[in-house]
């Protein structure tokens, strides 16, 4: 009669020890943000958002590539945290000189930025909302 409750008893033990330890080994691996993003207008096309390209190279929480703002080439360095991304940039020989500029967005699941830009010298200050699309790898 002891073993016949003895048994699955057992059989439970081994049951759950088995399921405790599934999937507890398991490293999850943070996303990469390397690649290519575009900016996607909020408006019609015919409208003065800025026509934007990173491409985009991250290692650990450090940001770093080259872009296009209009068609003016621009080098940027970037931080990382989580899922928000901030970077830095000179638009060097614009209409009203030399600009300065960052790009503060969160990053989507897959994997799309949004967020807003500042340009910004002694005389100008342009504000603005930007969102990317990841294009490539």
């Amino acid at each position: 009669m002891k073993t016949k409750y003895l048994l699955p008893i057992i059989a439970s033990v081994f049951a759950l020890a088995g399921c405790n330890q599934e999937g507890t080994t398991e490293v999850v691996q943070p996303p990469n943000y390397t690649g290519q993003y575009q900016s996607v207008p909020y408006e019609t096309p015919q409208s003065e958002d800025p026509l934007v390209i990173l491409l985009l190279a991250q290692q650990g929480n450090k940001l770093s590539g080259t872009g296009s703002w209009n068609g003016i080439t621009f080098n940027f360095d970037g931080t990382l945290i989580e899922r928000h991304m901030l970077v830095t940039f000179v638009l060097k020989g614009t209409n009203v000189g030399d600009i300065n500029g960052t790009i503060d967005s969160w990053i989507g699941s897959d994997k799309s930025l949004a967020g807003g830009y500042q340009l910004w010298n002694s005389s100008a200050l342009f504000t603005g909302a930007i969102r990317f699309k990841h294009v490539k790898l």
